[in-house]
């Protein structure tokens, strides 16, 4: 996240807290998962 003001709040609200490895960072990887 960038070019917030100086005075800004950012709220995240989330129904559970990140996991890097329940996401798919590699294409052809993406592509395997969903066929």
């Amino acid at each position: 996240m960038k070019d917030f003001s100086e005075d800004c709040v950012l709220v995240v609200l989330a129904s559970e807290h990140y996991d890097e490895s329940d996401y798919i960072r590699d294409y052809n990887k993406f592509l395997e998962a969903v066929k």
